[in-house]
C-alpha cells in the first residue's frame, strides 16, 4: 500500500507516524524462514543478513516496513544506506561499517490468516502485540493524540524526513496508492529517471559532470533538468559502470531538450531511477538547485511521474494548431474565441491542462456528462452525455448496458490530461462526473448534500445551513467536506464504502438534511419547483441517484469571470471573505499551491454511514 503526497490532513481520525528515509521492504516469515522483498518485487534477503537473524521465526507473518541506515547522531541517512543497497552479499567489514535497522509499521498476515481487511487501529494492536521489537527490529511509533500538523513540527524539530498520516479506519490495500495514507516531507524530493550524462571537467574529467533527469507524464518522458552535485567519488564510479551498458544514439525524451543542457551528452536507455533533493520547481517543470541523493533500485522507471506542479507548455499561439499533451496530439481550433466575457477558449484549454492533476482524481473511472457552450456562455449551452463518433480513439469510453432506446449509451471516462484538453477544445465548460464508477454504476462512492439557494436567498443563509450540517456530521463522527459551487450554493461530499445503493445514500441524506432543516424551518423549502419555494433554500437529497450529478471540484461554471467549484475546510465557512464564486480559473491554482485540496484525502475513504 502506498501513500499519496500532500499537506498534513486536518480533522479527526488520523494516526501519525514518522517518515523513515530508507527503502521499503515486505517481510515474509514462513515455515521458519525469512524473506525480504523490495517494493518492486526483488528478493533482497541476502543483502541484509543481520535483519534476517534478528527476526523471530516461530510464527508465519507478513509485515511491512522500512530498512534504514542510521548516522552517528541516530538519524536516518539515505546516503549511508546507498553503500548497502547494491551489495547482494555484504562482508563483515561492510556490515560493521553500515549497520541497518528495520522499522516495522504494518502487519498483513498472522499465522496464515490475512488481516488486511482490518482497520489500521486493529492492525497496529496486532503488530505491537507480536513482541518482535528488539535489537535491529523496531516498531515505528504511532501517535493518535496529536494532529498531523503537530507531528510534522516534531519531525522538523528532530530533523527527520517528515510524517505519514494514516486514517485510523483504513484497510490495507496491497499495491494501491490511497488517500487514506498521506505523506508530508520536510524537504522537496523527487525520484527521477536517468536519461544521460554530460562529460566531466577538471577533477571529474574521468567520470561525469551531470546527469540528465526525466519523469513520465502519462506515457511521455519529460525533461526535468540536470543534477551535478552531491556525488561522492565512489558514487560517480558506480554510476558510470551502470550507465555505460545502457548507451544509445539518440535522446530518450519525448520532447526537445534545450541545447545548452546537452553539450557533450551521452544518452542512455531510461532504465535507472535515482533520487534528488531540490529547492524550487520552475513554471516549466524544471528542478532547480538539485542535489543527488542516490540510486533507487527499488523503483521501476515507469512509476516515476513528473512533479505535481509541472504542466504542458502554453497552447499554440495561433488560432489553431496541434498540442502535444501527455504523449497525445490534440487538435485545437478557434483558440481566440471568447467563451466567457474577456476569457478565450485558449485560457480554458490552458486551465484544464494546468489543473488536471487536481481535477482528474474526481473524474477517473467515472462516466462524465459535459455542459458545452460552443458559442460562449452568453448563448444557450447544451448537455452532452453521448460521446460523439468523432472523438479520438484514445478517449476512454464506457457503454451503459442499461440504456433504453433513445438514451445515451456511450460515455466518456476522463482519465488523462489530453482528454481534458480535447473536451475544453469542444467548449466543455462544466464537467459533471457520476457519483458511481463505470465498474459499479449502481453503487455510489459519495453521498451528496446540495444546499440549493432560492432566488431570494443570500449567501449568509446558505452558510447557516452548511454550518448546521458541519455540526451534525461531527456529532455523528462522519467525514465530509464542503465545496463552494462557483455559483450561489454550497455542496457537501461524504465518502461511503463500497456496497451502498443509491436508494440507501439518498435516504440517509434525506434524513440528515430534514433533521437539519427542522432547526431553521424559516430558511428551508422541500418543494421541487423553484417558483413554489417562496424564495427559500432547498436541501436537495435527490441528487443521490444514478446519472444525477453535481459539478466536479475545480470545474469552471458558466458565469462571467469563470468561477470555479472549490473544496474548502470546514472552518473556512466562518471566513467573512468567503463567497461561493470566490475563486476563478485564473486564481484557483494559487489557492491550491498555498492551501491544497482538503477533499482529496477523502477520495476512496470507505466510510460506514451510521443509522439515523
Amino acid at each position: 500500500m502506498l501513500a499519496t503526497t500532500g499537506p498534513p490532513p486536518v480533522g479527526p481520525g488520523w494516526a501519525v507516524e514518522f517518515k523513515w528515509d530508507g527503502v521499503r521492504a515486505l517481510v515474509e516469515i514462513r515455515d521458519g524462514a525469512v524473506r525480504l522483498v523490495s517494493r518492486n518485487g526483488n528478493d533482497v534477503t541476502a543483502g541484509y543478513p543481520e535483519l534476517v537473524a534478528a527476526l523471530p521465526v516461530d510464527r508465519d507473518l507478513v509485515l511491512d516496513g522500512e530498512i534504514v541506515a542510521l548516522a552517528a547522531d541516530g538519524r536516518p541517512d539515505f546516503g549511508l544506506l546507498q553503500h548497502r543497497m547494491h551489495v547482494r552479499a555484504p562482508g563483515a567489514p561492510l556490515l560493521a561499517q553500515v549497520p541497518v535497522q528495520l522499522y516495522l509499521f504494518d502487519v498483513l498476515s498472522v499465522d496464515g490468516t490475512p488481516v488486511v481487511e482490518e482497520a489500521y487501529d486493529a492492525r497496529r494492536e496486532r503488530l505491537t502485540g507480536l513482541g518482535i521489537a528488539g535489537g535491529r527490529v523496531s516498531v515505528t511509533p504511532s501517535f493518535t493524540d496529536v494532529t498531523p500538523a503537530q507531528g510534522l513540527d516534531v519531525a522538523r524539530d528532530h530533523r527527520l524526513e517528515g510524517i505519514v498520516a494514516k486514517r485510523r479506519t483504513s484497510r490495507y490495500l496491497p499495491g494501491r496508492r490511497s488517500e487514506s495514507w498521506v505523506k508530508t516531507a520536510l524537504f522537496h524530493a523527487q525520484e527521477v529517471v536517468l536519461a544521460g550524462w554530460t562529460a566531466g571537467r577538471g577533477n571529474r574529467g574521468k567520470t561525469l559532470g551531470a546527469l540528465l533527469m526525466g519523469a513520465y507524464d502519462g506515457g511521455t518522458l519529460r525533461y526535468l533538468g540536470n543534477v551535478g552535485s552531491g556525488f561522492s567519488e565512489a558514487a560517480l564510479t558506480r554510476l558510470l559502470a551502470q550507465l555505460r551498458p545502457l548507451v544509445r544514439a539518440d535522446s530518450p525524451f519525448d520532447e526537445e531538450v534545450p541545447r545548452e543542457y546537452t553539450r557533450g551528452v551521452t544518452w542512455v536507455e531510461p532504465r535507472l531511477v535515482g533520487e534528488v533533493e531540490y529547492r524550487t520547481l520552475t513554471h516549466d517543470g524544471r528542478l532547480r538547485h538539485t542535489v543527488w541523493r542516490g540510486l533507487r533500485p527499488d523503483r521501476d522507471p515507469g512509476e516515476i511521474t513528473v512533479p505535481g506542479a509541472a504542466h504542458p507548455p502554453e497552447p499554440p499561439a495561433g488560432r489553431k494548431g496541434s498540442w502535444a499533451v501527455g504523449g497525445r496530439e490534440v487538435a485545437l481550433t478557434n483558440l481566440d474565441k471568447e467563451l466567457f466575457p474577456g476569457i478565450t477558449k485558449r485560457e480554458l484549454v490552458d486551465y484544464y491542462a494546468r489543473v488536471s492533476r487536481h481535477l482528474l482524481p474526481y473524474l477517473a473511472g467515472r462516466p462524465v456528462n459535459l455542459h458545452r457552450f460552443p458559442d460562449g456562455i452568453d448563448a444557450p449551452g447544451f448537455w452532452q452525455k453521448e460521446l460523439p463518433a468523432h472523438a479520438p480513439d484514445w478517449v476512454r469510453t464506457w457503454e451503459n448496458p442499461d440504456a433504453e432506446p433513445g438514451e445515451s449509451r456511450r460515455y466518456a471516462v476522463v482519465d488523462s490530461t489530453a482528454t481534458l484538453v480535447w473536451m475544453a477544445n469542444h467548449a466543455a465548460v462544466e464537467l459533471h462526473p457520476w457519483t458511481s464508477s463505470a465498474a459499479r454504476p449502481d453503487e455510489p462512492d459519495w453521498a451528496l448534500v446540495d444546499i440549493d439557494p432560492g432566488p431570494d436567498t443570500d449567501f449568509d443563509d446558505v452558510l447557516v445551513l452548511a454550518r448546521l450540517h458541519r455540526t451534525a456530521l461531527a456529532h455523528l463522527g462522519v467525514e465530509g467536506r464542503p465545496t463552494v459551487t462557483g455559483q450561489r450554493g454550497v455542496q457537501i461530499r461524504i465518502p461511503v464504502r463500497p456496497g451502498y445503493r443509491f436508494a440507501e445514500t439518498r435516504g440517509w441524506v434525506e434524513r440528515l438534511s430534514k433533521a437539519v432543516g427542522r432547526t431553521v424551518p424559516e430558511l428551508v423549502s422541500w418543494e421541487w419547483h423553484t417558483d413554489r419555494r417562496d424564495g427559500r433554500i432547498r436541501l436537495d437529497y435527490t441528487q443521490n441517484a444514478r446519472n444525477r450529478t453535481l459539478v466536479a471540484p475545480f470545474s469552471p461554471r458558466p458565469r462571467p469571470g469563470a468561477p470555479v467549484c472549490v473544496p474548502i475546510e470546514w472552518d473556512e465557512l466562518d471566513d467573512p471573505a468567503l463567497r461561493p464564486d470566490r475563486w476563478t480559473l485564473h486564481t484557483v491554482l494559487e489557492r491550491l499551491e498555498s492551501a491544497g485540496d482538503p477533499l482529496r484525502a477523502l477520495i476512496g475513504h470507505e466510510q460506514e454511514l451510521p443509522r439515523l
